[in-house]
C-alpha cells in the first residue's frame, strides 16, 4: 500500500491518501504518521479525511481485527472522516471497528462532501 498525508488545513485538517492492496502493518504506520501530524498542531483538535478511492484491495478480517486492538485513539483526534471506501464489507468493519475504539467517523463517497460535511 502506498500513503501519504499532509495538511489540507495547516493545523486543522490533514488530508491523507492510501492507494493499492492493504496490509495491516501498513495500515498502523499510516495511523502513526497521520498521528504524528496531529502531534504537530497547536490545534486542541485535529480533523483527518482518509481517502481510499484509489485502494485495490482491502485487508482480511483478521488483520483488521488486529489493527483495531493495536490502535490506540489520539485524544486530539477530531472527526475521523473517509472517502471513497468501495468494498462495503470493509466500509462496515471500518465503521464498527472506529466506534470500537470511540473515534468520531463519518463515511462519504466524494472528497467533496466531505468537504461539506
Amino acid at each position: 500500500m502506498d500513503y501519504k498525508a499532509d495538511w489540507y488545513i495547516p493545523d486543522q485538517l490533514v488530508y491523507s491518501l492510501a492507494s493499492g492492496d492493504m496490509t495491516g502493518d501498513e495500515i498502523i504506520s499510516f495511523i502513526h504518521m497521520v498521528d504524528g501530524l496531529i502531534e504537530k498542531s497547536d490545534y486542541p483538535s485535529v480533523h483527518v479525511i482518509t481517502d481510499y478511492s484509489r485502494v485495490q484491495q482491502t485487508i482480511p478480517l483478521v488483520e483488521l481485527v488486529k489493527v483495531i486492538t493495536q490502535y490506540k485513539v489520539n485524544p486530539r483526534a477530531g472527526w475521523v472522516i473517509t472517502v471513497g471506501e468501495r468494498d462495503s464489507f470493509f466500509k462496515m468493519l471500518s465503521n464498527i471497528g472506529r466506534q470500537f475504539v470511540k473515534v468520531r467517523q463519518r463515511s462519504f463517497d466524494t472528497l467533496e462532501e466531505a468537504l461539506i460535511f
